[in-house]
């Protein structure tokens, strides 16, 4: 009962044939000449809807009484083994996908878009490039320790760097015969030997491109300890990650981590230049540095509120760019926070280490907690009256401004004790 329910017969007939579903036989004549005249009796209505059941050795029977007004529900797929096999929509949407298959096996890489068909050598397999040639389009194309003929570059420095390392990697040394904007060369410093790579950028190229590459003619009469094509440039790109994790890496580890990569040993002096490279390309060079000074504290003025920043700058005798002598500035949350400090400042200097020695003059404040507050600093050529009388006088004006009686704790030195005087002199004029 339940199982006709769930295929959706209707009750009268399904009572009938499921009592003799499973004894049909030889001895079945009564019980199919009874099935026919209650099929018959069924379909006598026109209009009636007839639902076609599951074969089960009697749809065959059913489906020839066949009715031109008699309309017929396909059974719905009840998930069962083998069921899409018996149903013919089923059926037809396989064949339609199978026709569609063999279709597109047919046309290959046809495409809709019959007016703008590919390049013949855009379907070739290998490295073929399917983009028009454009100058945004990244043209490099080199091997990582081997210089070929052909081979792109992005940069003459990259080609630099590949010639060394592939020489490097020979143990063979190489001299400069050409470098320009346009050209680099490079021969082996063995005059007999037919090495040589030669490369160059086109007038609209973007990239360098190898144009000869011929291989060594010479041999190596022994192994050599140094390289002269180790420079300490290319020291410093290799080492720039290390040293920078780790910037108190000193020249000894540098010169070990050399040897283990390329079997060469370097000097400490060129170990040590690598390092201060390594600085310059992360945080610029001493020039560089010093000429943006002003510029940093005029930015840093605009941004805080309260804040002063002054430079003194001794013009060039013959009318180019001046000399950046001296540097003052001060924050306006120090200066703020100085109002409820202690009434006293200890001022005092140090050396500047680097390429340009100078000295730092520093104020200091105290607060309630015996805690020092940085208050006011500044770059001068060394510590003597004029410098020392430069930077008290930016202090009075924009630190201690009109807070009377503020102690001043410092080293007794000449320089100092001389700008003191003048200041406490030509205050009371």
């Amino acid at each position: 009962m339940q199982a006709a329910l769930d295929r959706g017969w209707p009750l009268a007939m399904l009572i009938q044939i499921h009592q003799k579903a499973g004894h049909f036989g030889e001895g079945s004549t009564s019980t199919s000449s009874h099935m026919n005249q209650a099929v018959e009796q069924e379909n006598e209505d026109q209009n009636m809807h007839v639902t076609e059941p599951e074969p089960q050795g009697i749809a065959d029977q059913v489906g020839e009484k066949e009715d031109q007004n008699v309309h017929v529900i396909q059974p719905e797929p009840q998930g069962l083994a083998d069921e899409g096999e018996r149903i013919p929509a089923i059926v037809e949407a396989v064949q339609n996908e199978d026709q569609e298959a063999r279709m597109m096996e047919e046309c290959e890489d046809s495409s809709d878009d019959e007016d703008y068909p590919l390049l013949g050598e855009w379907r070739g397999k290998g490295f073929g490039n399917p983009v028009i040639q454009d100058i945004r389009s990244n043209e490099y194309e080199y091997r990582e320790n081997e210089v070929v003929q052909g081979a792109k570059y992005p940069s003459i420095e990259a080609v630099k760097d590949a010639v060394k390392l592939w020489a490097i990697s020979l143990r063979k040394e190489f001299r400069v015969v050409k470098s320009s904007s346009k050209e680099y060369e490079v021969k082996c410093v063995n005059g007999d030997c037919t090495w040589r790579v030669h490369a160059y950028k086109g007038k609209y190229k973007t990239h360098w491109e190898c144009s000869i590459v011929t291989p060594h003619t010479c041999r190596l009469t022994a192994v050599a300890q140094t390289h002269r094509n180790i420079t300490s440039t290319f020291v410093a790109k290799k080492m720039y990650g290390v040293i920078l994790d780790k910037i108190d890496y000193e020249p000894k580890l540098i010169i070990r981590d050399i040897d283990d990569r390329f079997q060469y040993k370097i000097s400490y002096a060129k170990a040590w230049r690598a390092k201060q490279k390594v600085f310059e390309m992360r945080f610029g060079t001493y020039e560089a540095s010093y000429d943006n000074l002003p510029h940093m504290l005029s930015a840093i003025v605009q941004r805080n509120p309260e804040s002063a920043a002054d430079t003194y700058i001794v013009p060039s005798l013959d009318g180019g760019p001046g000399f950046l002598l001296r540097a003052f500035f001060c924050l306006g949350a120090c200066v703020r926070a100085f109002m409820y400090c202690l009434p006293v400042l200890c001022i005092d200097g140090t050396f500047l280490t680097g390429r340009y020695k100078g000295t730092i003059l520093t104020a200091i404040g105290v607060d309630c907690n015996k805690q020092v507050v940085p208050i006011a600093f500044a770059f001068v050529e060394n510590e003597n009256t004029e410098s020392w009388y430069w930077f008290l006088e930016r202090v009075k004006i924009h630190v201690v401004a009109a807070r009377p009686n503020v102690c001043l704790i410092s080293g007794r030195y000449a320089g100092l004790l001389a700008a003191i005087r003048q200041l406490h002199e030509g205050s009371r004029g």
